[in-house]
């Protein structure tokens, strides 16, 4: 059964660098190869091997100044390296676009600081239940993990009568998130069984709304 969802996004083509051990060799590369420095590219090639996000533009750069120099072989085997990585990026979003029942989950790692800031955020909306926080395994780019955020809330009587829209609170949830970077939020009201596999993940359950007396 497929769990449609609403998330922030994949940042690997980000062209932020947060590094400067990274940023400085890249650059560096950068001046050399327009100088007709054909040891740029060793510099461009050891940023990149840090920094993930410049692949592409990397390759491009060295195409680019391969081709210039008729090596087109050479050339050829960057601009190949760029194409297969987008087409990594681009399974890795779609692996990201979507939960499933059978999907694989494992235990969000989050520390408890970050926990209790989420703690904190939802008992702050009376309507919420319960929320499960963990991670979705991934095959195309582990190192950078997607959370899941599984909310069970409240149904008024009125909204009980139809299928209650999520989306706004959904939405709300997506908006206030500033610890977990790659996130996907759904609500758990219409995917119960859902939350049977998630139980059974450690430390999995991060809220769960005092009952009043």
């Amino acid at each position: 059964m497929l769990i449609m969802l609403i998330y922030k996004g994949f940042r690997v083509l980000s062209k932020e660098f947060s590094i400067v051990s990274t940023e400085e060799p890249y650059l560096l590369g950068q001046i050399l190869l327009n100088k007709q420095d054909e040891t740029g590219i060793k510099y461009i090639e050891r940023a990149i091997d840090k920094d993930s996000s410049i692949v592409i533009e990397g390759c491009q750069i060295i195409c680019s100044f391969l081709q210039e120099q008729g090596k087109i072989n050479q050339a050829k085997s960057y601009q190949e390296r760029a194409e297969n990585y987008t087409e990594l990026i681009l399974k890795a979003q779609q692996e990201r676009s979507r939960v499933r029942e059978n999907d694989k989950f494992e235990s969000h790692n989050v520390s408890d600081i970050e926990v209790n800031k989420l703690h904190q955020q939802f008992s702050d909306r009376p309507h919420i239940i319960t929320v499960y926080l963990v991670q979705k395994k991934l095959q195309y780019f582990p190192e950078k993990p997607l959370y899941v955020l599984a909310v069970k809330r409240e149904v008024t009587f009125l909204e009980g009568i139809e299928k209650p829209d999520h989306s706004k609170l959904v939405n709300s949830l997506l908006q206030e998130n500033e610890f977990l970077g790659n996130v996907f939020i759904f609500i758990l009201n219409d995917h119960l069984n859902m939350e049977k596999k998630l139980k059974r993940i450690p430390n999995s359950m991060i809220y769960h709304k005092k009952r009043k007396k």
